[in-house]
């Protein structure tokens, strides 16, 4: 999780807003401040298919998930 998104921010900055994050470990207070300083939604395990479905469906509706310019399709 944390090392994929701050590497997609270093070498692949333009998908940094198709991130959700999944997490069990809301307890720890690292975990909730990088969480928060990302400002990016997040799931809370145990969590149902359909929670994943309606945050993926509500990222996606943003319109900020979409590809830069000059990505090919």
């Amino acid at each position: 999780g944390r090392e994929l998104y701050m590497w997609l921010k270093e070498h692949k900055p333009h998908l940094t807003n198709r991130v959700l994050f999944m997490t069990g470990d809301t307890a720890s207070r690292d975990t909730r401040v990088f969480v928060n300083e990302t400002g990016l939604p997040f799931l809370t395990k145990p969590f149902t298919m359909g929670d994943a479905r309606a945050l993926i469906c509500q990222v996606l509706a943003s319109g900020e998930a979409g590809l830069p310019e000059n990505a090919l399709p």
